[in-house]
């Protein structure tokens, strides 16, 4: 018996529109090239990718998975992490002024010495971070759950911890003037 005719002339049809690849598709940019070329890495994963010394200003990684990463030094100013995860992330000495941090998990990330002048930190979830040295001059850390964060000779002048989840001891060290506490009363500890 002798096969259908028209089965036999579909069949090179079907095989060359499957593995086909039509022109000028080409085999999608990597999530660290679509960071660097368009500054927009929403919901991308750049887990313990390496961005040490670099200019991020202005990027938006809202959502983007950056576990682990390694920003030490990294100009991350303006840049949107909102809900990204940096959790164990290396952040040291990174100038992060005037970020949206929101609801953002930075849990036992380094960010000491870390420039975090004016940023957007309300929900962040900064448990066990390292922010010892770091500047948080009018940042906005209402509702940030910061419990066992270390925060030696951190400067709070003028930031708003409102519903913070930190310490009374945690913040022994740190430099308060102006600062609104977790429970809505004003420290003028250590104004001039």
């Amino acid at each position: 018996m002798l096969p259908n005719a028209a089965g036999l002339l579909a069949l090179p049809a079907i095989l060359l529109t499957t593995f086909m690849v039509a022109p000028g598709i080409a085999e999608a940019p990597s999530d660290r090239q679509q960071l660097e070329t368009t500054g927009l890495c929403r919901g991308c994963d750049l887990i313990a990718a390496d961005f040490t010394q670099q200019n991020l200003r202005h990027v938006d990684l809202t959502n983007a998975d950056a576990r682990s990463g390694q920003f030490a030094g990294a100009n991350l100013n303006g840049a949107v992490l909102k809900a990204a995860d940096l959790s164990w992330a290396s952040l040291e000495e990174a100038s992060l002024r005037r970020s949206d941090i929101r609801q953002a998990r930075l849990y036992q990330a380094n960010l000491s010495g870390a420039n975090l002048d004016q940023a957007r930190l309300q929900d962040a979830n900064m448990g066990e971070a390292n922010l010892s040295r770091a500047s948080l001059v009018r940042a906005d850390l209402r509702n940030a759950f910061m419990a066992g964060a270390t925060l030696a000779n951190a400067d709070l002048t003028q930031a708003r911890l409102t519903g913070a989840l930190v310490q009374p001891a945690q913040i022994r060290n740190a430099t308060l003037c102006n600062t609104v506490l977790p429970n809505g009363r004003v420290s003028d500890r250590d104004c001039d």
